[in-house]
């Protein structure tokens, strides 16, 4: 029910005694003396705290294809199985599995690596797109050379015939298909091929299985945590297995085996996906460490992003009592980053209160300032028209107050709303703005989300004491109450001159391309 208090603040992505594990290997490691079950509860059992589960998962991605697909490998282990000590030893593997690829999986990945999971080369370019591909040229682990794969006319000695091809295509085995390996005699459907691999090019094709081949000759290190995936689903393929023989006695089982072996397939798929997803996501975000390692001093790195439209809340009321349960608030998110500046940048600009700001590197500060902004609003819809007028004035703002900076270099992901023919003439508008990349849509925003779970906790606190949300200056108000250095809400109202009805919008003409800019 959209009315009903919850009152939750803190989603556990462990369960209570894994956490408990965690906690004490901490302890104990620190010379401390361990938590018990109880102590434990007594912190962070009240409801308050809850377990992150697909209901309340913020990533629609994650949640489908990582929590929901964990979910099903557990109901499969129940379906196969009464024998308890096997089904808690296949829970304990698929959370201590689930655990990793939640939290742990993106830091393995390395730009370049000797082991084909971390290697962010490897991962990210397809072989047969030459506009993409981008070939590993680190070496082994062990040092050996081991010869590249040869194209299939120099292993031949030959001149390729038609007939050196099998006839079949290697994926729906009907039909000679289309596409020729360059390196083994396999062919496939170009139609197949999209629906199988995703991987096609305007060049030479090579099939997955010399791919494969490929990264294994140039990836020999392995990573027991990162092949744990694998492991588990091989295991659970050997108990559909054994479950098969089971039903060639008793019949009754058939149905139950045959359901597990095709969601088995169903979720190896996604997991498979989910794993794509996460990989895809920390490559995204990698735009900002680039862009600050290759800026001058006076250069700022923006990441935008919207956080959810916050609807009115009111404490102990339905919204629908008092007409307003359409009424929401929206919260344009924002985070910079840019170099602390030095010394003799601060001599240059003596007007700026350097009091708010820490200490110069030379001084032993940071490195660099980061800052996060809320720009809150009643009148914004979100759409492109409102969202390139909020941005507009945000960075007018930001940069008239910060003097010693003069540009940014911007990220923002592929949503309309960023990337249409309002947001382009914005960028082109905008005499702070330097460059700009556009993200896959919902991806490389991790710092934009992790703030916005930072204010969850805030506005239901505020809630909880007897305080209503309807408006953007109450949402606001939790905020500034704890707000620290470097946290800066404000509300930013888009002026309704600039709105366009629908049959202007329609007389306008529009950027050619503007949905595809970004890969042209």
């Amino acid at each position: 029910m959209a009315t009903a208090r919850r009152k939750k603040i803190w989603y556990l992505l462990d369960s209570m005694p894994e956490l408990l594990k965690r906690l004490n290997r901490k302890l104990t490691a620190a010379g401390k003396p361990p938590l018990s079950m109880r102590r434990l509860r007594q912190l962070i059992g009240d409801v308050t705290y809850g377990q992150q589960t697909a209901n309340n998962c913020c990533c629609a991605l994650c949640r489908d294809l990582g929590i929901l697909s964990f979910d099903v490998l557990r109901l499969i282990v129940k379906v196969l199985t009464t024998d308890k000590a096997l089904i808690k030893r296949l829970f304990d593997e698929i959370d201590r599995t689930e655990r990793y690829m939640r939290q742990e999986r993106r830091w393995h990945l390395q730009e370049a690596s000797a082991c084909g999971k971390h290697c962010l080369r490897c991962l990210l370019s397809p072989e047969n797109d030459d506009d993409f591909c981008h070939q590993c040229t680190h070496g082994r682990d062990d040092k050996a050379n081991v010869e590249p794969l040869k194209p299939l006319a120099e292993s031949l000695g030959r001149t390729l015939k038609p007939s050196d091809h099998n006839g079949e295509c290697m994926v729906c085995a009907e039909g000679t298909g289309t596409l020729k390996c360059q390196c083994c005699s396999n062919t496939a459907h170009m139609g197949c091929m999209r629906q199988q691999y995703h991987d096609l090019g305007s060049g030479q094709w090579m099939c997955p299985i010399c791919s494969a081949t490929k990264v294994e000759n140039t990836h020999d290190e392995q990573c027991a945590a990162c092949n744990g995936i694998d492991y588990l689903l091989a295991t659970l393929e050997a108990l559909v297995k054994v479950s098969c023989h089971e039903a060639e006695r008793d019949s009754r089982l058939l149905a139950n085996v045959e359901w597990a072996e095709a969601m088995l397939a169903d979720a190896k798929e996604s997991l498979q996906r989910y794993d794509a997803h996460l990989i895809q996501d920390h490559a995204q975000e990698s735009f900002a460490g680039w862009s600050l390692d290759n800026m001058p001093s006076s250069g700022v790195s923006t990441l935008d992003d919207y956080y959810a439209k916050q609807g009115a809340r009111h404490f102990n009321t339905g919204c629908c009592e008092e007409g307003k349960a359409d009424k929401s608030t929206s919260i344009l998110g924002r985070c910079v980053v840019y170099k602390n500046p030095a010394v003799a940048t601060r001599a240059q600009h003596s007007n700026t209160d350097w009091g708010c700001y820490p200490e110069p590197p030379e001084s032993g500060g940071p490195v660099y300032c980061r800052e996060a902004f809320r720009l809150l609003s009643d009148s914004s819809s979100q759409n492109s028209s409102d969202t390139a007028q909020t941005r507009l004035t945000a960075d007018d703002i930001f940069f008239k107050n910060r003097l010693f900076l003069r540009f940014q270099d911007l990220q923002q992901d592929g949503a309309s709303n960023f990337h249409s023919t309002d947001p382009i003439m914005y960028n082109m508008k905008n005499e702070y703005v330097r460059c700009v990349v556009t993200t896959i849509a919902g991806m490389g925003k991790g710092k934009v989300d992790g703030d916005n779970g930072g204010c969850q906790p805030k506005w239901e606190r505020y809630l909880n004491t007897e305080n209503d949300l309807t408006c953007a200056a109450e949402f606001r108000t939790p905020l500034d109450q704890d707000r620290v250095t470097g946290k800066v809400n404000t509300i930013i109202e888009p002026g309704q001159g600039g709105a366009m009805t629908d049959s202007e919008k329609k007389k306008r003409e529009v950027i050619p391309y503007a949905k595809d800019m970004k890969v042209r």
